[in-house]
């Protein structure tokens, strides 16, 4: 039984692994660059009211942090609460008459 030297193609080794990482970086950059502007209304709406049920994913999270304005989250938030405590008392006072 003989046995063959191995053949050194390196460049043949490195090319599908380059491929590879730049389609990855490509993904990723893609992916990043749908989410570098800030948080529209809409936007900001559906993440604090996710935040109230506490069901908000990991991708609108990170866009959220790192795009958002705090003063438009709390102001948006704030009001959601008022409305929310609003609604209680109506019920109560429907249930009471």
């Amino acid at each position: 039984m003989t046995v063959e030297p191995a053949t050194d193609n390196s460049e043949d080794r490195a090319e599908p692994c380059e491929k590879v990482a730049t389609a990855t970086a490509t993904d990723s950059t893609e992916m990043e660059g749908s989410h570098e502007q800030a948080p529209t209304l809409l936007q900001v709406i559906m993440s604090v009211l996710a935040a109230f049920g506490g069901v908000q994913n990991k991708k609108n999270k990170e866009r959220d942090f790192k795009h958002g304005n705090f003063k438009v989250f709390a102001i948006v938030a704030a009001l959601f609460t008022l409305l929310f405590l609003l609604s209680i008392f109506a019920v109560v006072q429907m249930v009471l008459k």
